[in-house]
């Protein structure tokens, strides 16, 4: 029987061969005053195993595997430990490695196109990702666009990502053409062969603009929501 659930988090400028060992490069040091470290309770909401309930060893491997597949961990390990007097009983020391959470990335096309964006893909160590994008067009009118996300993983220890955003540079799937977008995404994923139900909406109102005065451009509107269950 699983008597305790232990929950031992380190950050990214740690090692699990020898975590009394830290990165102290000046790059590091930098970092750790940025980032994070993940908190218990969002390694707790992520869990397949609960206390006071029997071991099953397949469902432990599968559920290190799911924590060090999250885009903020980058190792997990999980270690039975034995109780001593108690031969029925077992405590489990759950380790988790993060990634450094904050990054950028971006694109252009010479100086007439230029694309940025900056995340937080583990904000306040909450499992949440916050993301900020901006484009800037020449031939755009007006010149700047923007857009921003916000993601939280599993939401309420329910295994239900939920995503909520806004853009005006959102390219349309069906035409091609650049939209604003708002929505909002609940998605619950088969995250192990021992999860029963999975299921997804999604919801958003889109709006398209003639931007670039292309005199074949229509302007429309339209709502979408999908919903799907199994």
């Amino acid at each position: 029987i699983i008597r305790y659930i232990h929950i031992e988090p380190y950050g990214f400028n740690r090692s699990f061969k020898d975590t009394s060992v830290r990165d102290n490069s000046w790059a590091a040091r930098m970092g750790d005053d940025l980032h994070r470290t993940t908190r218990r309770f969002v390694i707790k909401d992520n869990l397949f195993i609960q206390e006071k309930t029997p071991l099953n060893a397949f469902k432990l491997a599968d559920n290190e595997r799911h924590i060090r597949s999250l885009e903020f961990i980058q190792d997990a390990r999980i270690t039975v430990d034995s109780i001593e007097g108690y031969a029925d009983s077992v405590d489990i020391i759950i380790y988790t490695k993060d990634f450094f959470s904050i990054g950028a990335g971006g694109s252009s096309d010479g100086l007439n196109h230029i694309k940025l964006s900056l995340y937080d893909a583990n904000f306040l160590g909450a499992g949440q990702r916050v993301e900020a994008s901006g484009l800037f067009d020449y031939n755009r009118h007006p010149n700047w666009g923007y857009g921003t996300l916000y993601r939280k993983n599993s939401i309420l220890h329910s295994f239900i990502d939920g995503s909520v955003g806004y853009s005006v540079m959102d390219i349309s799937d069906y035409t091609h053409v650049e939209e604003s977008a708002s929505y909002i995404s609940l998605n619950r994923r088969l995250v192990s062969p021992y999860s029963r139900i999975a299921g997804g909406i999604t919801y958003s109102y889109n709006k398209a603009y003639n931007l670039y005065y292309d005199t074949s451009t229509r302007i429309y509107k339209y709502l979408f929501f999908d919903a799907w269950a199994g």
